[in-house]
C-alpha cells in the first residue's frame, strides 16, 4: 500500500483484517504487517505485529497479491470497498464461479 507521504507499507488482509465501507468509515485494519526489502518485496511479517491502521485519507494505493490463503478474502473486500473511491473499479466476483483449474488451449486458437 502505498501511502500520501511516500511510505509503502504491507500486510496481509486476512479474516482479522476489516475495511471500512461507508463514506464515514472507509478506513482499513490490516492484521498482520510485513516487513519489507529495499524494493518493497515481502520479507517476513513483523514480529510482535497486532497489525496496521491505515486512514483512508492517507492511501494512495493497494495493491494485492495472491498468498493461496486470502484470495477470496481478498477479492471479497474489493467488492465491499469498491464504492468508497471513485478511482477504484473492482470485476463482480462469485466464489462459486471461481475456477482456477487451467483450461486445456482451444486448438482453434492460433496461439493453441
Amino acid at each position: 500500500m502505498t501511502l500520501r507521504d511516500g511510505r509503502v507499507v504491507a500486510g496481509r488482509f486476512g479474516e482479522h483484517s476489516f475495511a471500512g465501507y461507508t463514506a464515514e468509515t472507509p478506513d482499513l485494519y490490516i492484521e498482520k504487517r510485513w516487513a519489507l526489502d529495499g524494493n518493497d518485496w515481502f520479507i517476513e511479517p513483523v514480529a510482535g505485529s497486532l497489525g496496521l491502521y491505515v486512514r483512508a485519507d492517507d492511501i494512495v494505493s493497494v495493491e494485492f497479491y495472491d498468498d493461496g490463503e486470502s484470495r477470496k478474502e481478498a477479492l471479497s473486500w474489493w467488492r465491499r470497498v469498491k464504492f468508497l473511491w471513485p478511482w477504484v473499479h473492482a470485476p463482480s466476483y462469485n466464489p462459486e464461479d471461481d475456477d482456477t483449474t487451467p483450461s486445456a488451449p482451444d486448438p482453434q486458437s492460433p496461439a493453441g
